[in-house]
């Protein structure tokens, strides 16, 4: 049997853990040492042929059993009832032949949440926020339609000047103006412009009305103050630009057939979708606003102890590692692209990583002070979410055998006390020009 005590030494704390099962731990011994006997090689004797009590005496007791001290520390963590979230160097007391295993762990732990305060008050209730209230116009389904006929127009080679809405198809080459030095990004091949449609800077576009194929022309502009690629913003720049070829567009009508088309009924089917799309995506971004306000104000309300240097190190990986998958890069690939150390990335990383940390804690404190649990309906239709977005080739029946329980039901709990949040918090609607309203 496996006791434990735990002492704070700040910042981190000592485990102590007893495991007084001589017997077992003796078993484990002879297992360990079946493991291990035929490789061992020691002077004066054949390999696999080492007396068991000359090995321990030669290669070290704690060394021969190392495993025993392992499993007993690592048994005494997980029994001990505490939140260990890092774990530094073991100390061993007492390890010898029919002897209990005594040892010391240095460990870190999670940090406690004051959910309540000492009036007794829930810190997370009554944060306020702001959400506007959320509607569709006409103009913008008729907008969404446009889009899709833009994505359905055909087009035609004609002999003619361009004109705003032709597809003029160009090759060019740019050079700054006042050097004729080339930059990123300054040459295209066969590329397709529709005149008129903001695809390239408007100063361009203008210019390409009235050209021909077979034109030859030079188009001079001046790159935004507030252009992305900052060596630009402000230049003038030339591109040398020839036309291709002029292809004028054929837009579908807005009528019925187009919308059976597109995958609708009918058109007014199509305009009801539409705004039920177009709607939920605005709820969802409000949402998503809403939740971000939420966590901010209950970082401000809810005090947590001091983080563990160790856990903000683990977030920072995961938000580093997480960063290069989305950019498809490696970390030394990265590093030179961006032109910065390991240890600047870093730090750029920690503010984040620390946010990401006390908001995960302060929902688990709450979902555990709420004693919010999970139902077998919301394990199953978080299992289907999972299967449907992030393990797309595993069938659900595998993945239910495989997926960690503990920390779906941890993940589900953290989500239903965001919504409890938001149910106990203070909405505030700001109206145009005024003061904003409690609702």
């Amino acid at each position: 049997m496996v006791k434990t005590k735990i002492a704070q030494l700040a910042p981190k704390f000592v485990l102590t853990v007893m495991d007084d099962d001589v017997a077992g731990l003796e078993q484990r011994k002879v297992e360990i040492w079946e493991t291990k006997k035929n490789d061992i090689v020691l002077k004066g004797f054949r390999k696999g042929h080492v007396p068991r009590e000359h090995a321990e005496n030669a290669i070290g007791y704690d060394n021969l059993y190392e495993e025993v001290v392992r499993e007993v520390v690592a048994r005494g963590i997980r029994e001990s009832g505490q939140k260990v979230v890092g774990v530094g160097q073991a100390f061993i007391d007492l390890f010898a032949k029919d002897q209990p295993v005594v040892a010391r762990v240095e460990v870190w732990l999670e940090p406690a949440v004051h959910v309540v305060d000492a009036s007794g008050k829930k810190t997370f209730e009554g944060i306020e926020f702001e959400a506007p209230d959320v509607s569709v116009e006409d103009a913008e389904v008729e907008a969404l339609i446009q889009r899709m006929r833009d994505a359905a127009a055909t087009t035609k080679t004609v002999e003619r000047e361009a004109v705003s809405g032709d597809v003029v198809v160009i090759d060019f080459i740019g050079k700054l103006a006042a050097d004729g030095s080339p930059f990123r990004g300054n040459t295209a091949t066969s590329y397709q412009v529709i005149v008129g449609a903001g695809i390239l800077l408007p100063e361009f576009e203008a210019q390409l009305v009235g050209v021909k194929t077979g034109d030859v022309k030079d188009v001079a502009l001046t790159f935004p103050d507030t252009w992305p690629a900052k060596e630009l913003a402000g230049k003038q720049a030339i591109f040398a630009t020839t036309v291709k070829e002029v292809k004028e567009r054929n837009l579908p009508e807005v009528n019925d057939d187009f919308a059976k088309q597109m995958g609708y009924e009918s058109l007014v089917s199509a305009r009801e979708k539409m705004n039920e799309g177009l709607m939920l995506n605005k709820q969802q971004q409000t949402q998503a606003q809403v939740e971000q306000q939420l966590l901010m104000g209950l970082l401000r309300s809810v005090n947590v102890d001091p983080i563990p240097e160790s856990m903000i190190q683990h977030q920072v990986g995961v938000l580093i590692q997480n960063m290069l998958e989305g950019v498809g890069m490696n970390l030394e690939d990265y590093l030179k692209k961006a032109k910065i150390t390991k240890e600047e990335l870093i730090t750029q990383h920690q503010q984040a990583a620390m946010t990401d940390i006390r908001a995960r804690l302060v929902l688990k404190a709450i979902a555990e002070h709420e004693k919010l649990v999970v139902t077998p309906e919301e394990e199953e239709q978080a299992l289907k979410i999972a299967q449907m977005t992030q393990f797309k080739d595993m069938d659900i029946e595998t993945l239910r055998k495989q997926i960690d329980r503990e920390a779906l039901a941890v993940n589900i709990c953290v989500k239903k006390a965001m919504a409890l949040v938001q149910e106990k918090a203070v909405h505030k609607v700001k109206l145009a020009g005024g003061p904003a309203l409690q609702q």
